[in-house]
């Protein structure tokens, strides 16, 4: 009996495991130097069977920024944040500014929501080219 509990456990943990851990942030690819518009992509990994509209990126909170010690520049609220499942990359989120860009590296916490999770994730973006 306890050997049939275990294989039913460990068929269910394994059929569900992919729902518990389905998305994540992978590597940002910045597009664009130093005193242009922001241009970025963050690729999105094991999105599954979500759709663009339930998943949610921009900027973390001020908590989150304030809890890594992190300053939160105003400039940072100004980046535009874009779910793109249809990138010829990957699934990704576009960010985008409307403004150069004049400080040569940008200390970003990002957030992702979906309907069953949140992820929040620290980049580090160098935009002065060597």
């Amino acid at each position: 009996m306890k050997k049939h509990f275990i294989a039913l456990f460990t068929t269910l943990l394994l059929a569900f495991s992919s729902h518990l851990f389905a998305v994540g942030l992978g590597d940002i690819t910045v597009e664009s130097g130093l005193n242009e518009p922001l241009k970025a992509r963050i690729a999105l990994v094991k999105t599954g069977e979500l759709q663009p509209a339930e998943l949610l990126a921009g900027l973390a909170d001020a908590t989150e920024f304030a809890k890594r010690k992190i300053p939160r520049e105003t400039f940072y609220t100004t980046i535009h944040f874009t779910v793109d499942m249809k990138h010829p990359a990957g699934p990704s989120i576009l960010l985008s500014t409307d403004t150069v860009v004049k400080e040569p590296s940008l200390e970003l916490l990002v957030a992702l929501t979906w309907p069953s999770g949140k992820l929040v994730r620290g980049y580090t973006v160098l935009l002065e080219k060597p």
